[in-house]
């Protein structure tokens, strides 16, 4: 969901299942019968032996900042969030895709997703990989859209390479590619994490078929599409080289393509500089983890989550969301459900 940049306050009502409200266990404890003595290290025994039933949230929260360069990096820690519900403060693990060491196997899983409608102009495989090599080395799971219409499997650095080698000799019909793009959506839309979606327009810029483009701007992740990016007017300095561009004198102004995101999604130049676009992104999204007992499960009122210290950042996106785990074909995965909780976001500026 799309959040307004001037919102220092929004309610984000998302749709998913939770317990009956019940009052903390506190409350429920009735008193012990006076004709009944029991040893002490007995109520010690029953409690260890039923232990408080919980469940676990996941917040995602993707930000944009108000900074003159347009790449600030944030500065955040578990302490600059708080999450609540009824009086209730609960504890946050923090996760992000890209850690301080950039270590291959980040914390939080990133699964991106390379979609080539039909017509548009796709590149040779070496070159694709070659514009994905950044990500890759940051062991982020990527699935690229077949030849022949097919998807890869979710796979990283050389698995890659090998996956996108196998495909039909026959292309797939207009529609048989169209309903495989969407069981690729909706499949990288159950994945927890970190989802993006890549996707290019058709030969010289034209785009796809409406029903393509509502299927990629309705998908509920992060869409970055290949389309030239936007055209910015800058004048050239005395210190720039203009040796490259010999009718070009200092002080005068060029067109210039760069990336622009307007309504959600980012427009890109092509696919490095998406690429590129997205590492750097990649500061701005934050997975948030914390646990609540049953007995303080609430389905009337809201789950607060404040950021603290919160100057010049924007709320874009943001889901609560729990984790489930299913097994589909012998392989077993965790599946992200959107929990049916109403979730408040108030920035402290």
């Amino acid at each position: 969901m799309k959040v307004a940049h001037s919102v220092f306050k929004l309610v984000v009502s998302v749709l998913l299942g939770c317990s009956v409200s019940i009052e903390p266990s506190s409350a429920q404890t009735s008193p012990a019968s006076p004709s009944v003595q029991l040893p002490s290290g007995a109520i010690r025994s029953v409690a260890q032996a039923m232990p408080a039933e919980t469940q676990t949230f996941h917040i995602e929260l993707i930000v944009q900042r108000d900074c003159p360069h347009g790449d600030c990096r944030l500065q955040v820690s578990e302490r600059d969030f708080i999450v609540s519900q009824n009086g209730h403060r609960y504890p946050v693990r923090l996760s992000q895709p890209l850690e301080a060491n950039s270590a291959a196997t980040p914390s939080l899983p990133t699964h991106l997703l390379v979609l080539f409608p039909p017509g548009a102009s796709r590149p040779r495989d070496a070159q694709i990989m070659r514009s994905l090599k950044r990500i890759l080395s940051h062991g982020w799971l990527v699935s690229v859209s077949r030849s022949d219409g097919s998807f890869t499997p979710y796979a990283t650095n050389a698995s890659l390479g090998t996956a996108l080698k196998v495909a039909s000799a026959s292309p797939a019909t207009e529609e048989q590619a169209f309903q495989a793009a969407q069981r690729a959506t909706k499949m990288l839309e159950r994945f927890a994490g970190r989802r993006l979606l890549l996707t290019t327009v058709g030969s010289g810029g034209t785009e796809p078929s409406p029903r393509w483009m509502r299927m990629v701007m309705k998908s509920h992740v992060q869409v970055y599409i290949v389309d030239g990016g936007e055209i910015e007017q800058k004048r050239v300095h005395r210190f720039e080289n203009t040796d490259l561009n010999p009718g070009i004198t200092s002080g005068e102004l060029v067109d210039v393509d760069r990336r622009a995101y307007r309504n959600g999604v980012f427009h890109e130049i092509n696919i490095s500089t998406a690429v590129k676009g997205a590492l750097v992104d990649a500061r701005y999204y934050f997975n948030l983890e914390f646990t609540m007992p049953d007995a303080q499960s609430d389905r009337v009122n809201p789950i607060t989550l404040t950021l603290l210290h919160a100057k010049d950042i924007y709320v874009e996106e943001t889901e609560l969301y729990t984790l489930e785990e299913q097994t589909a074909g012998g392989d077993s995965g965790m599946i992200r459900t959107t929990a049916q909780k109403e979730l408040i976001i108030d920035v402290q500026r």
